[in-house]
């Protein structure tokens, strides 16, 4: 018998429900290392890390998880590159305003200016 291993999206969720169900600070450590196993890096020339954002798109396929990597640029605007994750499917990569036509609700997140506490 083959043994299953887990989808991005199930892995993403035990994740997530585990951060919920304590108080786990590394959860952004967990979900970066998660999107690394899956070939996707940060940026690395064009900005600095600040944030990682978790949650759940209110439109489109149910179940669908959203994280962001926000980004601070040299310049000091902000930037987000988002990551879909649906049950049975690898994450979508979601760079510039792409999100927004998948989920609308997501208008304008690209650039918001983030509430930081502290940063990466």
């Amino acid at each position: 018998m083959e043994a299953k291993y887990p989808t991005p999206f199930e892995e993403l969720k035990a994740i997530m429900d585990r951060a919920y169900e304590t108080p786990e600070r590394d959860f952004a450590i967990k979900v970066l290392a998660l999107l690394k196993k899956n070939g996707i890096q940060q940026r690395q020339d064009d900005g600095k890390l600040v944030a990682v954002t978790f949650s759940i798109a209110t439109s489109g396929e149910p179940d669908t998880f959203v994280v962001g990597l926000r980004y601070r640029k040299r310049d000091q605007s902000f930037t987000e590159d988002t990551f879909i994750f649906t049950p049975g499917n690898t994450i979508v990569r979601c760079y510039g305003k792409k999100i927004e036509s998948i989920h609308p609700e997501y208008e304008g997140t690209h650039k918001q200016q983030p509430r930081l506490s502290e940063e990466f």
